[in-house]
């Protein structure tokens, strides 16, 4: 199998995060030959190794597949105790992990939306949707 001969250097965590605080929204690396959908971004697809990427806007809703509730956390999050985290799908093919605003009433198959935290850590988080608060 051939190597890719040149990697698109945009496609970078640095300008993840970036782009994440200049647009103020969660963008994908999109694989311009498979549709393959990367977050974090990387200059080659994972899936079929093609340079031809594409920034894709993450839609602002997904859904919870998984989670797991920390009351044991390292140093960096210990102010955020107890916390869940989860991993959201938005769409069928983009799963994102993610820390959860709430604490109480989660389960899998709650609605998420992503909300951008520029100036603090992390930059983004999930809270559950108005319907899924109880």
């Amino acid at each position: 199998m051939s190597q890719p001969t040149s990697f698109r250097t945009e496609f970078t965590i640095e300008n993840f995060f970036r782009k994440l605080k200049e647009e103020g929204s969660l963008s994908a690396a999109r694989c311009e030959k498979c549709n393959f959908k990367m977050i974090p971004p990387r200059p080659i697809c994972s899936r079929c190794l093609s340079c031809d990427l594409e920034w894709v806007r993450v839609p602002a809703r997904g859904k919870i597949v998984s989670f797991s509730e920390v009351h044991v956390s390292s140093e960096n999050f210990q102010r955020l105790l107890p916390y869940v985290v989860c991993i959201a799908s938005f769409g069928d093919d983009l799963k994102i992990p993610g820390i959860l605003k709430e604490v109480k009433n989660v389960k899998v198959g709650s609605e998420v939306e992503i909300e951008i935290q520029p100036d603090k850590k992390p930059e983004y988080v999930f809270a559950l949707s108005s319907a899924d608060r109880v």
